[in-house]
């Protein structure tokens, strides 16, 4: 019997050999499962807003076939006296008046650098609702978001909208350049971790991108059961982890020489902050993660990883990568509730 078993037989070969086999397969060499085609940008009106056109602006070269909608949502539309100074053009009534200034402002990162055609569009109400509804109204793919971390300014209402969206998300950085030559997936071996890892590949083949897949992996309580020390544990859980990464691999079809894989050992319970660091150590220009939402509940609610590293991350770009007709099923469901 297998340590690990002895130590957990209530596990079974759950923590062994997932079931991954029986998963639907992701051909990432043959299609791209994800596309990123409608892209919505969330403006603010702050300073961070000239880092999302722009990033979004670089990224778009890679999505020869995207649509840029840029939109900003204000409880009360009237223009304030700082936006005016900002646009000072601007004229006219306000929504009109703050999509001339945003679509004029979008022109400096898109006219004569991509292909991409791209649209403003204002509307006061509840930001959440709104972008909520216009994610849906234009069957949006990607959602752009900015992460502050001591630029002024209220921001959009970013983990709320992650959780309930249908669509995948991107965070950028204030003050962030674009690059992309490396990324960064973590991985749980499971169908959540599929998506991301055929987000990655998508990237890698529209870019030459290298995709680098993490697990974090821990020593559970109750190895002491066993009689072994914590070092000589966790060896055995890495090289658990490394069988486990075999078998994912090989049910989703991807070649071991199209990635680098990396394992790190979770110490104190804090995956988020080993991803983070991890991805600091690797130089990485991205982060993805893949979403749950496989139940309405899931649906709701983010995964723990996936809030704690928008906690813990204010630096490197991070996508949540979601299955879209799934959650859009969801949506339509929570509606009609």
């Amino acid at each position: 019997m297998d340590i690990v078993q002895f130590a957990y037989p209530f596990l079974g070969q759950a923590i062994l050999e997932p079931n991954i086999l029986l998963i639907q397969k992701c051909h990432y060499n043959q299609s791209v499962m994800y596309p990123l085609h409608r892209i919505l940008v969330c403006l603010d009106l702050s300073p961070i807003d000239q880092t999302l056109m722009e990033y979004t602006a670089h990224l778009c070269k890679a999505l020869p076939e995207a649509k840029v909608y840029f939109i900003h949502v204000s409880k009360k539309l009237e223009i304030p006296e700082e936006i005016k100074k900002m646009f000072p053009n601007v004229t006219g009534p306000a929504d009109e008046a703050l999509e001339k200034g945003i679509n004029d402002e979008a022109s400096k990162y898109f006219a004569n650098k991509c292909d991409t055609p791209y649209e403003a569009v204002v509307k006061d109400g509840n930001e959440t609702e709104q972008i909520l509804k216009w994610s849906q109204v234009k069957e949006i793919d990607l959602i752009v978001m900015g992460l502050k971390k001591s630029l002024k300014g209220a921001g959009t209402n970013a983990a709320k909208i992650t959780a309930i969206c249908h669509a995948s998300v991107l965070f950028v950085p204030e003050n962030a350049s674009f690059k992309l030559d490396r990324v960064l997936v973590p991985v749980d071996f499971s169908k959540n971790s599929a998506m991301a890892v055929d987000q990655a590949m998508a990237l890698k083949k529209l870019g030459n991108v290298d995709v680098l897949l993490q697990n974090v992996y821990k020593v559970p309580v109750g190895y002491h059961y066993t009689g072994k020390q914590y070092v000589d544990f966790a060896i055995i859980m890495k090289h658990n982890a490394e069988k486990q990464m075999k078998t994912f691999l090989s049910a989703y079809q991807i070649n071991e020489e199209d990635v680098t894989q990396v394992f790190n050992l979770d110490e104190d319970d804090k995956p988020a902050d080993v991803i983070f660091t991890e991805a600091k150590v690797q130089a990485a220009d991205m982060i993805i993660l893949g979403s749950k939402g496989r139940t309405m509940v899931a649906a709701m609610l983010m995964g723990s990883v996936a809030v704690e590293l928008l906690r813990v991350n204010k630096e490197i770009p991070y996508m949540i990568v979601k299955d879209k007709k799934a959650n859009m099923g969801f949506m339509q469901a929570f509606k009609n509730l």
